[in-house]
């Protein structure tokens, strides 16, 4: 029977032996040392700690305004968005930044929804987002007024 203690557990998640070899001026290293956190957890605690524009079903995106590219976020196809506050606008430039584990949620709330047939569909393990429908008449542009 192994007796094996864990040199480090995370205070949040429970991760043991988790790394602390980062760069010491990187965020998520002070906090790692500061909190006793594993990097994941780190890194959603300062994600809390930042306001989110647009937060849609436990996932953070970055919303840009460049024209159509397949250079762009999600390959340049278009997303219409509806924030909670009533704007809406069109991007064809939207980044993923992740989703929200569980325990993280209640301090980053989901702001936006999409619209026009646009959303993330779960496919086993993983998934694809469906773009909004091109027929559509564009809402605003992303950065812009609605």
């Amino acid at each position: 029977m192994s007796t094996h203690t864990p040199e480090r557990v995370c205070k949040d998640c429970g991760a043991e032996n988790y790394g602390v070899n980062f760069t010491p001026n990187c965020a998520e290293k002070k906090t790692i040392d500061a909190e006793g956190v594993c990097f994941s957890c780190a890194y959603w605690r300062i994600c809390a700690a930042q306001p989110h524009e647009t937060v849609i079903d436990g996932r953070i995106y970055s919303v840009g305004d460049r024209p159509s590219s397949p250079r762009n976020g999600m390959a340049g196809r278009r997303f219409d968005i509806e924030y909670f506050d009533g704007r809406r606008v069109t991007t064809y430039d939207l980044w993923a930044g992740g989703d929200i584990p569980e325990r993280h949620k209640p301090a980053i709330p989901n702001t936006a929804r999409f619209i026009g047939g646009a959303g993330f569909i779960k496919i086993g393990e993983g998934g694809a987002w469906n773009a909004s429908s091109d027929t559509e008449p564009a809402i605003a542009k992303a950065g812009g007024a609605s």
